[in-house]
């Protein structure tokens, strides 16, 4: 099997990536949490509902993960070994998310919602810099395992599972009903069913790009 670091500096930079990321977005959920922190709409478990937030999180969790394999790696010394597939595999499923995340911001949100309000405050690290720790460990550092074409489509799944959601909640029950308001705005002129087939076909192009990257 292929060696999975070009040697300790790579491991170190992975490790640093991946802790940075897991460490900054815990920080801002919890604060979401705190009484009398965010706005009306983020706050507690209300944030929860975006899909940023969500992405943001599973792409932390599995940050973490690697951070944890990588630093006992890093620890032992001796030759490169290879991490387990599952991390590895884990790893792309989370950087696949917020990198749909950060694709939406800058194809569609930014410019039906405004670029300043995509991006500051915490929306920056959301949108932006916690995807591209993502995007820049798998891809640059994390090599040597290759992500098989097959498990491109389960980086799908997240996309095709809150696009259910979404449509349950606002078309199926909307804000009458107790569900959500249509923030994404992705019913705009009652187009959903176009929004969901883009966004699905873009979440699997997006995949494609990531495994190209990383095995490349």
């Amino acid at each position: 099997m292929a060696e999975l670091f070009a040697g300790k500096n790579a491991l170190l930079a992975a490790i640093i990536l991946n802790l940075l990321m897991t460490l900054v977005t815990a920080f801002i959920v919890l604060v979401y949490f705190q009484v009398g922190k965010g706005t009306e709409s983020v706050r507690g478990f209300r944030s929860l509902r975006f899909f940023t937030v969500e992405s943001n999180l599973f792409s932390a969790l599995t940050c973490a993960v690697m951070a944890v394999l990588e630093m006992r790696l890093l620890a032992t010394g001796g030759g490169p070994e290879v991490l387990p597939h599952w991390a590895v595999l884990l790893k792309y499923l989370g950087t696949c998310t917020v990198t749909l995340t950060m694709a939406t911001v800058f194809a569609f949100l930014g410019p039906t919602q405004g670029f300043g309000n995509m991006l500051v405050g915490a929306n920056f690290h959301l949108h932006l810099a916690g995807p591209l720790m993502a995007i820049l460990s798998f891809v640059l550092l994390e090599k040597g395992q290759e992500v098989l074409l097959p498990e491109t489509l389960l980086g799908v799944l997240p996309t095709i599972a809150y696009g259910f959601l979404y449509l349950h909640m606002v078309i199926g029950r909307g804000e009458w009903k107790g569900g959500w308001e249509d923030f994404y705005g992705f019913n705009r002129g009652g187009k959903w069913r176009w929004t969901f087939v883009i966004m699905v076909l873009a979440s699997f192009l997006l995949c494609l790009a990531l495994c190209a990257l990383h095995n490349a």
